[in-house]
């Protein structure tokens, strides 16, 4: 079984390196980029299988990241991720096609259920926001 390949996208470097430990524990290859540019960099230049992306970044937030993102890699699954109230723009990732959405700290059951969801199939179709936001 190959592993997944996926990209987490925070500003918080000390979550993005839980966050990675946590994930390859589960056996999955993790690569991290700390703000919007640097993970447009990076799918540009690999294949992800599944995108985390916090919401709330300087700069170029996760929405803008994702819509660009989506113009390089369209085909890649987006799970937003937040701490934040930011209700319309998770409404507008959810509209633009990302997978899903869950709130920090995460339920790491729900994030591993949530990315076997979106990496599982070839075909990722959004979602309804109430099924897909923990």
């Amino acid at each position: 079984m190959k592993k997944v390949k996926v990209l987490a996208v925070d500003d918080n470097e000390e979550f993005c390196h839980n966050l990675k430990d946590i994930l390859e524990m589960k056996e999955y290859t993790v690569e991290i980029a700390y703000d919007g540019l640097s993970a447009l960099e990076l799918v540009r230049n690999k294949s992800f299988d599944l995108v985390l992306m916090d919401v709330k970044m300087p700069a170029m937030n996760g929405v803008e990241t994702f819509k660009r993102l989506k113009n390089i890699a369209p085909d890649t699954p987006v799970i937003m991720m937040t701490a934040y109230a930011v209700e319309e723009l998770i409404r507008e990732a959810l509209r633009e096609g990302a997978f899903g959405s869950i709130r920090k700290p995460l339920d790491f059951t729900a994030l591993f259920d949530l990315m076997e969801r979106a990496s599982g199939s070839g075909v990722i179709l959004p979602m309804d926001h109430e099924h897909t936001t923990y």
